[in-house]
C-alpha cells in the first residue's frame, strides 16, 4: 500500500508538471490584445504576472513549482527527522530512506518534466491558441444629425442599384437617397467576384474622407458582406476589382504587410467604417 501512494504521487507530479509547462510554452504564442483582465485574487509569490493569459498561466506554474519544491523539502526534512531518529531500527531506517528516495524522485521528474517532452517533441512545448484573437465589434450609427451633403452635389449620380448598398443614415446621410457617379457604380456591377460586395459608403457621405472624390460621389468605399479580413479572400477581391476597371486601395486598422506580401495595394488608416476597399 506504502509503495502504491508513492507511485501515485509520482504519477501525479509528473501529470501536473508536464501539463503545467505544455501550457506555459504555448502561452507565448497567445495575443494578448483582448485578453486583458484583472485578478480579483493575485497568485502567490507571483507579483508582476497574470495581466493577461500567458502571464497568468505562467503564474499559475510559477506557484505550482513552489508548491512542489517546498512539498519535496518539506518530506525530505521528515524523512531525514526518521532517519536520525530511528536508532537502529531496520523498520524506521527502510521507511526513513524511502521516503527521502520518493521525495528526491518527484522534485526531479517536477523539474525535468519540460526537458523531457522537449526531447521529445519540441511541438508538445509549442501549442499555439492565436484563435484567441479579439473580434471586431461593428459601429453603431449615430442617431445625431447627419452631415450636410457637399456644396456642389453629386456629379452625375444615380441612386444605387445592383449592387448592395447600406441604408440611408449608415451607407449615406440623411435624407438621402444614396448615390454614386454612373460610371462608378457601372463598373462597380461588373465586379465578378465570388464573394458578396455591398457600398458601405457612397454620395452624400456620413463623414468626412481625405479624399475629395467622396464630396461628389466618383468615389465610394465598398467592403464584404462577411466582414471577413482573410488573406486570400482579400487578395482575390481585390484582383476583381481591379479587373473591372477601378483603381482600388485596401483600407485596414491592421498591419498592411501580409495584404502587401499577396499583391494588395493595402494603406494602414484610422478609418471609422471599417477595413474596406476604397474605389474610385
Amino acid at each position: 500500500m506504502h509503495k502504491n501512494k508513492n507511485l501515485l504521487a509520482i504519477v501525479f507530479l509528473l501529470t501536473f508538471s508536464a501539463g503545467a509547462f505544455f501550457f506555459v510554452a504555448g502561452a507565448d504564442a497567445a495575443q494578448s490584445t483582448g485578453l486583458q483582465y484583472t485578478l480579483l485574487e493575485k497568485i502567490p509569490g507571483t507579483d508582476g504576472l497574470g495581466s493577461d493569459l500567458p502571464g497568468y498561466l505562467k503564474a499559475l506554474y510559477k506557484f505550482a513549482l513552489i508548491t512542489i519544491v517546498l512539498s519535496a523539502v518539506f518530506m525530505l526534512s521528515i524523512g531525514g527527522f526518521f532517519y536520525l531518529t530511528s536508532a537502529g531500527n531496520t523498520s524506521a531506517l527502510s521507511t526513513a530512506k524511502s521516503i527521502i528516495f520518493d521525495s528526491l524522485i518527484g522534485l526531479t521528474i517536477a523539474l525535468a518534466a519540460f526537458l523531457i517532452l522537449n526531447v521529445i517533441n519540441p511541438d508538445l512545448v509549442n501549442v499555439s491558441i492565436n484563435g484567441l484573437s479579439p473580434v471586431a465589434q461593428p459601429t453603431t450609427p449615430t442617431t445625431g444629425p447627419s452631415p450636410a451633403p457637399v456644396a456642389g452635389g453629386c456629379t452625375g449620380c444615380v441612386p444605387i442599384t445592383g449592387i448592395a448598398s447600406k441604408p440611408i443614415g449608415v451607407g449615406c446621410a440623411a435624407p438621402g437617397p444614396c448615390q454614386l457617379n454612373k460610371s462608378l457604380l457601372d463598373k462597380l456591377n461588373a465586379i465578378r467576384s465570388p464573394h458578396t460586395l455591398q457600398v458601405n459608403e457612397s454620395w452624400p457621405p456620413t463623414v468626412p474622407h481625405d479624399s475629395s472624390c467622396h464630396s461628389n460621389g466618383t468615389c465610394a468605399d465598398i467592403d464584404l458582406q462577411s466582414n471577413t479580413t482573410s488573406v486570400p479572400i482579400i487578395s482575390s477581391t481585390y484582383a476583381a476589382i481591379k479587373a473591372a476597371g477601378l483603381d482600388v486601395v485596401y483600407e485596414t486598422f491592421d498591419s498592411c504587410d501580409a495584404y502587401k506580401a499577396a499583391g494588395v495595394n493595402c494603406k494602414r488608416f484610422n478609418t471609422t467604417t471599417g477595413a474596406h476597399f476604397h474605389v474610385q
